[in-house]
């Protein structure tokens, strides 16, 4: 029985990087959560590693704020679709698209390597939450396919198949 369905936009496409590993793109959902934690990030800077760290270190803590392990900050609450969760423990999680890669297995990939290979902050945030769940692990799932993309992540694409664009 379903008790309760909320989206939060929290994900490695909410700050892309082109080939030169220079931001190309932040999404202005992170803004709350950068002057929360002090820091700036602009397009067309190279990120240092420390900064995207912080970063995606306190998004991975947010999920022990769904899983009510610790109380929901104003910056979490600024990263809800539609409405907040009505606060009940999760007994089990899963991750799933791109980011769940690298929650999944001991890969701890090269910082610029990585952003320029996938050119976003998903492998940095599947390490950041893999380091957190690891003091959770009777918590954390693995479903049997992870696929490679959420909605909001292919959604942040278009392709064209026989002329029609998707």
């Amino acid at each position: 029985e379903v008790e309760d369905v909320f989206a939060a936009d929290i994900g490695g496409r909410l700050i892309r990087v082109d080939k030169e590993g220079r931001i190309i793109y932040i999404s202005e959902r992170l803004s709350c959560v950068m002057k929360q934690l002090g820091i700036s990030l602009a397009v067309g800077e190279k990120p240092e590693y420390k900064v995207l760290k912080k970063l995606v270190d306190r998004l991975a803590e947010m999920f022990l704020e769904f899983i009510c392990e610790k109380e929901i900050g104003n910056d979490t609450k600024q990263l809800f679709l539609l409405h907040e969760f009505k606060g009940i423990e999760a007994e089990y999680v899963m991750f799933s698209g791109g980011v769940a890669e690298f929650i999944y297995n001991d890969e701890n990939p090269e910082y610029m390597e990585c952003l320029k290979r996938f050119g976003d902050i998903g492998p940095l945030l599947g390490v950041s939450i893999r380091n957190i769940f690891s003091r959770f692990e009777k918590r954390l799932r693995r479903p049997n396919e992870t696929i490679r993309a959420t909605v909001v992540g292919a959604g942040s694409h278009s392709t064209e198949i026989s002329g029609s664009t998707i």
